[in-house]
């Protein structure tokens, strides 16, 4: 199964743009080392509810 969702790892794209990792199968997210998990990319959090 698919996440029908084109990746956004391209220069042009955003940190909160969905599917920023590029992911085909699973959604996958990246956050930084220091940051709360209240501070997770909006965009990160669209790709897993999608």
């Amino acid at each position: 199964m698919s996440l029908a969702i084109k990746p956004a790892n391209l220069k042009s794209s955003k940190r909160d743009d969905p599917n920023r990792m590029g992911s085909y199968i699973e959604p996958m997210a990246q956050s930084d080392a220091d940051a709360a998990p209240d501070k997770m990319s909006t965009g990160d959090l669209e790709t897993a509810q999608r």
